[in-house]
């Protein structure tokens, strides 16, 4: 017995929307809990909306809990140990930077005549400009580790 190609598609559409259908009923079984947190609620508090701990953290006992955000600050702890450490790597480095352009600003300044100047500015600046660039790279980095520390 041979079936017919329409009939077969209309077979295999049925049993992928009764699957489909399955799956969205059972996502929506285990998660009606109103201990779960949802995808919205945990966007709103700016937590990892893929972590099935966080959003699952009220469907425990009070003990739990709390012995798995004990856990998770300690570990929260580190990396912000860490990222502290990487930004004050990073200041000082700025100030390193900002003292070699307040030297050269100096020199700038101490220089008697105009030549002087044309010809620092002709053999020196793409140095100087180079650490400027630094200096802004490194400000980039610090707003993007501090908005990482925020969020």
């Amino acid at each position: 017995m041979e079936i017919d190609e329409p009939y077969l598609a209309a077979i295999l559409a049925a049993a992928t929307g009764i699957g489909f259908g399955i799956a969205i009923l059972t996502n929506w079984y285990r998660n009606r809990s109103p201990e779960i947190l949802t995808r919205g609620q945990l966007k709103k508090y700016k937590l990892p909306t893929n972590d099935g701990d966080i959003s699952h953290i009220f469907c425990k006992k009070p003990v739990k809990r709390i012995e798995q955000a004990k856990t998770r600050i300690v570990g929260l702890e580190k990396h912000q140990y860490d990222d502290d450490e990487k930004i004050k790597k990073a200041m000082k480095m700025m100030n390193k930077i900002r003292l070699k352009l307040n030297l050269e600003q100096e020199n700038i300044r101490e220089m008697e005549t105009e030549g002087e100047v044309i010809l620092w500015t002709s053999t020196l600046e793409p140095s100087v400009h180079f650490v400027f660039q630094q200096d802004l790279v490194l400000m980039k980095c610090l707003i993007f580790l501090e908005g990482q520390l925020l969020f």
